[in-house]
């Protein structure tokens, strides 16, 4: 045999693969990778799921703004009583009924009253409220 083949020989038993210890360090070190990742989407989770029900809450009292637009007209407000001939907009605090969206319940009112200093200009406010779920 010649010198030229015998170093081709232990050129191809060197190059066999991966040793059990290098198997198990980049099992390891995947693994930690992993476990950082998967804890990093779990701890991002909790907040999105807070911010999703905030802004639904906030799409929820537009649209009960949005339902009770249609009710505002001047000509209807009676200045002396507060009273408005038609419809849900009267003075003083109104209770709505529990809507649920995504599988949360939103329990909503509404205000109506007078600007202060302004006795014929009144304005709505709309409150809602729900249970964050820990």
């Amino acid at each position: 045999m010649s010198i030229t083949r015998i170093k081709n020989l232990k050129i191809l038993q060197s190059s066999g693969g991966f040793t059990i210890v290098e198997v198990l360090v980049a099992t390891v070190i995947f693994t930690i990778a992993a476990l950082g990742t998967f804890s990093t989407i779990a701890s991002i989770r909790k907040p999105a799921a807070v911010s999703e029900r905030k802004l639904q809450g906030a799409y929820y009292a537009k649209q009960i703004l949005e339902d009770l637009r249609p009710q505002v007209d001047a000509r209807n407000w009676n200045p002396a009583t507060g009273q408005y001939s038609s419809g849900d907009l009267t003075m003083g605090t109104h209770l709505l009924s529990t809507t649920t969206i995504n599988g949360t319940p939103y329990i909503s009112s509404y205000v109506v009253s007078t600007v202060a200093g302004t006795p014929n200009l009144f304005q709505v406010q709309v409150m809602v409220n729900w249970t964050e779920i820990p």
